[in-house]
């Protein structure tokens, strides 16, 4: 009970499973239902957040909704989407730019900034090719809406140039890009939850933790290729010395 009390109180937004998954980790072997029970009768549960409902749009004039919701990709960096979402903290906007692997959910690439404009697409783009090139599969695909980071001759041209396939979802559809508007999702339902940051800064940096966590710690389909998954603009070390303590100092009691 103790121990699934500690857990929820760092990670709020953990449902039974996960918190399941988390005790497992730890060295406490457990089955879901028991932990599940136990939730109940502690009167603790996940923090959820509400779903919408979407309409169907029309296709870019140019490019083509290539992916057409095939999400399942069957090696790395095969499928890629992308997108942007704003972060409020203390009346400041940020805006965070990801790019995501769909054969496992990895964080390739982000990007923190208080501007929405060109280079918070292109900057973790560039990042993404040049780090990742030989990495990436012969029939890649890099899909995302049609924002008008997307559209501009700048993106296009430079995935062209690699030999990247462009995919566009339909106007106003989120669902067409449904892995990356769920990921936005529930990254930052955790973010606020678990963290609680207090300032501009604090977001930022909790934005990078919670990434690692992500990429690292977080149970995936299928596991990352090699060991840590480091991020660009981010030292891996900082992730690497954060213990239980330390995480738990770092996170805001309740």
């Amino acid at each position: 009970m103790k121990r699934i009390e500690a857990v929820h109180s760092i990670r709020p937004s953990f449902g039974y499973r996960r918190v399941t998954d988390r005790l497992r980790k730890d060295g406490c072997w457990t089955s879901k239902q028991r932990v599940l029970k136990a939730m109940q009768r502690l009167g603790i549960q996940a923090r959820l957040r509400k779903k919408q409902n979407y309409r169907i749009g029309t296709e870019h004039h140019s490019v083509g909704n290539v992916l057409n919701r095939n999400f399942t990709a069957t090696r790395p960096m095969e499928k890629i989407v992308t997108d942007v979402t704003y972060l409020y903290s203390r009346g400041t906007v940020q805006y965070l730019s990801v790019f995501l692997d769909l054969y496992n959910n990895e964080i390739l690439e982000l990007e923190v900034s208080d501007r929405n404009d060109l280079e918070l697409v292109i900057r973790p783009l560039q990042r993404l090719l040049s780090t990742k090139k030989s990495d990436l599969a012969p029939d890649a695909i890099i899909h995302s809406d049609q924002g008008n980071q997307y559209t501009s001759i700048a993106y296009g041209r430079l995935l062209e140039q690699r030999g990247i396939t462009q995919c566009m979802s339909r106007k106003g559809t989120p669902l067409d890009n449904a892995p990356v508007e769920s990921f936005f999702g529930w990254f930052k339902n955790e973010l606020y939850v678990d963290y609680r940051p207090r300032s501009p800064e604090e977001l930022r940096e909790a934005v990078y933790v919670h990434a690692l966590f992500h990429n690292n710690e977080r149970p995936q389909t299928h596991p990352f290729p090699t060991g840590m998954s480091a991020l660009s603009g981010f030292n891996i070390s900082v992730y690497k010395d954060l213990t239980s303590s330390a995480l738990a100092a770092f996170l805001h009691p309740f």
